[in-house]
């Protein structure tokens, strides 16, 4: 697609993402009687998935969800609608960098995150999934929001020093239209409450204060208490409570109150941990109080700023270009041709609609992960002239870091930052029946058929468990190797065997639906 392009009221200038389900630009919307402009993130559900009722659903849903949320610490969406025949959000343009690319700029910087700044962060956040987790719609009926998706690729920080919770793509809640029938994974691995992986276990906010937990813990060490993991592995951990305790950081006084509150957040039992996102965020507070309190908002502003201090002029240049210019561009008249296929995703992300986290970045590549400073003059509408004033709002963007791959994109450490991973599309997780041990290659057999003969076909998909390249044999026919991604299959039940070189392997079975799409998983 060449940009810029009108888009309904809006001129898309920039792709900032592209994910399974929706493409993700920076725009601009303007008035040029009125000198009106402002930035706006517009996620556009691609076309050829709006032929799916249930990716329009899913849609629809964040949408609804998002129009009841309007909080200083949430992400606001503008408006939902309807153009050149796709669907669209637009949503708040948050001119900063999210969590996770701090902690990169910080790593690379030989620094780490000053307590007061990482207490500040978790508190606002916790604000945030209070106001969600108590939220009625507009009828008085309670929404029983649980976000299901907190990482530090989903909090974002502002160049005001704001702190701002987004992507509510795979929030749960009661007026969704698209509802969760059978047991599926929404979220990433390295940020899931134990609950959030067992079978019929019941779900509810307090899996987001586990994934705060979680996120406190990189904040204070550096690094994930996953490092380095695999999907297994962070699950048997998870399951079984192995998480490594909270060492005391260097600047606070006092940690043991800090190190509670770390310890009763990843408590296994929802039970046995704090009830309330309030609860925990006044524990925040209180951990705090023996280093003055949680940062202010020009502490915080000050910090982001001293990341890297000169990094943010060319999108600074390039931003003030888009907000002056008011030709209009030629029409989007079709949706752009498809890009190449994407990498293969390592299936840490097991998410439906989390393409939002990086249309809030405002970071373009090659510029850096920057806060800018120049972003909010430009959206309050200043002149050029006054954006040379100095402001305490001026936090300029730190470098990008390049670091080496690794196993698992959320349980790496600070210094081997998550990929960029495409997002994979709707798809419930079936666990085999019951465990079963290492055997050699699965024997040719036949499966056992439900009830009548199903018809139709539907589609299945084999994770990298517990490594790529292994042999994926349906009914005792080779059919592929892991990652096994949406490989058509007839309806019915079906036998996967899962073999790796040596002839060891696991096997379980499956049921297709028809239109149906599976993912099947190794047995516990």
């Amino acid at each position: 697609m060449d940009y810029p392009h009108s888009y309904g009221p809006y001129t898309l200038l920039e792709r900032l993402g592209r994910g399974g389900m929706s493409d993700v630009d920076l725009a601009r919307q303007s008035v040029a009687s009125a000198s009106y402009v402002r930035f706006v993130v517009i996620k556009r559900l691609r076309t050829e998935m709006t032929a799916n009722p249930d990716y329009v659903r899913m849609f629809q849903d964040e949408a609804r969800i998002n129009a009841e949320l309007q909080h200083a610490n949430i992400a606001q969406v503008y408006a939902f609608g309807q153009t050149d025949g796709e669907y669209f959000l637009a949503m708040e343009y948050i001119a900063g960098s999210d969590l996770r690319g701090v902690q990169e700029a910080v790593l690379h910087a030989g620094q780490q995150i000053p307590t007061r700044i990482a207490l500040r962060i978790m508190a606002d956040v916790l604000s945030a999934l209070s106001y969600a987790h108590s939220r009625v719609d507009t009828y008085g009926k309670p929404m029983l929001i649980v976000h299901r998706d907190v990482n530090p690729r989903n909090i974002m920080l502002s160049a005001r020093g704001e702190v701002k919770l987004i992507d509510f793509g795979v929030a749960k809640a009661a007026n969704r239209a698209e509802q969760t029938v059978r047991h599926t994974f929404k979220g990433k691995f390295a940020y899931m409450a134990p609950e959030q992986l067992q079978e019929e276990a019941l779900v509810d906010h307090r899996a987001d204060l586990y994934a705060m937990g979680l996120v406190l813990h990189e904040l204070i060490m550096g690094k994930s208490p996953f490092a380095r993991l695999s999907d297994i592995q962070i699950m048997q951990r998870t399951l079984t409570g192995r998480i490594p305790p909270l060492s005391a950081p260097s600047d606070l006084p006092e940690p043991t109150t800090l190190q509670a509150l770390h310890q009763r957040a990843l408590k296994i039992s929802p039970d046995e941990r704090f009830q309330t996102a309030d609860e925990m965020r006044l524990a925040v507070e209180v951990a705090a109080q023996s280093m003055g309190g949680i940062a202010g908002t020009e502490e915080l502003i000050a910090f982001l700023r001293s990341v890297s201090p000169d990094s943010a002029a060319l999108l600074q240049e390039k931003l003030e270009v888009w907000r002056t210019q008011l030709t209009e561009p030629a029409p989007l008249t079709a949706p752009a041709p498809h890009s190449a296929a994407p990498e293969p995703h390592d299936d840490t992300t097991i998410s439906i609609l989390m393409e939002s986290r990086k249309a809030a970045r405002p970071i373009l590549a090659g510029v850096g992960i920057g806060l800018l400073s120049v972003a909010i003059a430009a959206l309050a509408g200043l002149t050029w002239s006054a954006l040379q004033q100095p402001t305490p709002a001026q936090v300029v963007a730190p470098q990008p870091v390049a670091v080496p791959e690794q196993e698992a994109e959320d349980a790496e450490s600070m210094a081997v930052p998550e990929q960029e991973a495409e997002e994979t599309e709707p798809v419930e997780h079936v666990r085999p029946p019951s465990p079963r041990a290492p055997s050699r290659a699965a024997k040719k057999r036949t499966p056992a058929q439900a009830e009548g003969d199903a018809v139709g076909s539907g589609r299945i998909s084999v994770p990298a468990f517990p490594g790529s390249g292994l042999e994926v044999q349906l009914n005792g026919s080779r059919i592929g190797v892991t990652p096994l991604r949406l490989v058509e299959v007839p309806a019915g039940v079906h036998t996967i065997a899962v073999i790796d070189p040596s002839g060891e392997g696991w096997e379980g079975s499956v049921t297709v639906d028809d239109g149906g799409s599976e993912v099947v998983l190794p047995p516990r």
